[in-house]
């Protein structure tokens, strides 16, 4: 319990340092409010707050959407998306573009009129800027959350945390990825000690 509880604090400080040095709520008149976030590209972007209709191109971010309780705020997706068994929920979610690394249907994203549009940030086969710079006429925002680094993973979950208002299930989310790796390390570590060590690595489909 104490360990628990431990994870939990370092996981909530965290929350509040990036919610104070890279999230910058503004009251845009008299109801609509704004967030400026830093992606994970390194991009400064101001978005809707809290977002509520969202075209998310990339199937990590649409797990964490999932695991916070927002999935429902998606509006349209891509087939590596919908294809995810774990995704079901989205299965007939309108598709914006056969994969996350395909060319989007720019007419049906704006026919869905979302308040942002989420993709991979650092993936190397998806040009952000490109993507941004082309929907800016539209004024629909463009913004990259990867989520599917480890090394940045929990970082990008504070993001969506912010940006959907979920901030106290992001931070369950980061205990719940910490305390899953703590308890494989331990397990692995033991098993280290009596056979051959192994690495397997895989790859399923084009997400």
């Amino acid at each position: 319990m104490w360990k628990w509880k431990r994870l939990l604090v370092l996981s909530l400080a965290s929350v509040l340092m990036v919610g104070l040095c890279d999230a910058i709520p503004a009251v845009a008149g008299e109801s609509t409010s704004t967030i400026t976030i830093v992606d994970s590209a390194g991009r400064v972007v101001e978005l809707p707050y809290p977002l509520e209709r969202v075209v998310v191109i990339n199937p990590p971010v649409a797990e964490v959407m999932l695991a916070l309780g927002v999935a429902g705020r998606i509006v349209g997706t891509t087939g590596s998306v919908a294809k995810k068994l774990e995704l079901g929920i989205l299965s007939h979610t309108p598709q914006v573009a056969r994969s996350a690394h395909g060319e989007l249907d720019l007419e049906k994203v704006m026919e869905l009129s979302p308040q942002a549009v989420i993709t991979y940030g650092t993936h190397p086969a998806v040009d952000i800027q490109q993507l941004a710079n082309t929907l800016a006429p539209a004024g629909i925002p463009v913004v990259g959350i990867d989520a599917y680094k480890l090394d940045t993973l929990y970082r990008d979950i504070l993001t969506l945390g912010m940006l959907f208002d979920k901030l106290p299930d992001a931070a369950k989310l980061i205990v719940f990825f910490q305390n899953t790796l703590e308890d494989t390390e331990e397990k692995v570590s033991q098993v280290a000690k009596v056979g051959p060590r192994v690495y397997a690595e895989g790859h399923g489909d084009d997400a």
